[in-house]
């Protein structure tokens, strides 16, 4: 890069060139090495965050699935309701009638008797 500096008028390395080319290196080790703890630390921070985001994921998950629980007790629990509903209402109607026809064939069986 800067070989004109690193040599002499006669063409031959000045004494000074090894510590030059020593400190360069030195200066790109040490760029080298920064980047990678920048690489690093932004791959901790990325992998913290991830692990935030997963825990708020389940916990959010969690809830929904806590709700829809509920949810589907709460419905299971109203078809048992409305079916017994039914049932008294259709038991309530079908009973005068299922009684008027007891009596009714009672009274066909006494008056056959008689």
């Amino acid at each position: 890069m800067e070989g004109h500096h690193l040599k002499g008028s006669k063409g031959e390395l000045v004494s000074s060139a090894g510590i030059i080319v020593t400190g360069f290196r030195t200066m790109l080790i040490a760029i080298a090495i920064a980047i990678a703890i920048v690489a690093g630390a932004v791959a901790v921070a990325g992998r913290w965050y991830t692990h935030k985001s997963h825990q708020q994921t389940e916990r959010v998950f969690r809830r929904k699935q806590d709700r829809d629980r509920e949810r589907a007790e709460l419905t299971r629990e109203g078809q048992v309701t409305g079916r017994y509903v039914d049932a008294i209402k259709l038991l309530a109607s079908a009973t005068p009638r299922a009684t008027r026809r007891h009596l009714q064939s009672r009274k066909n069986k006494e008056q056959q008797r008689a």
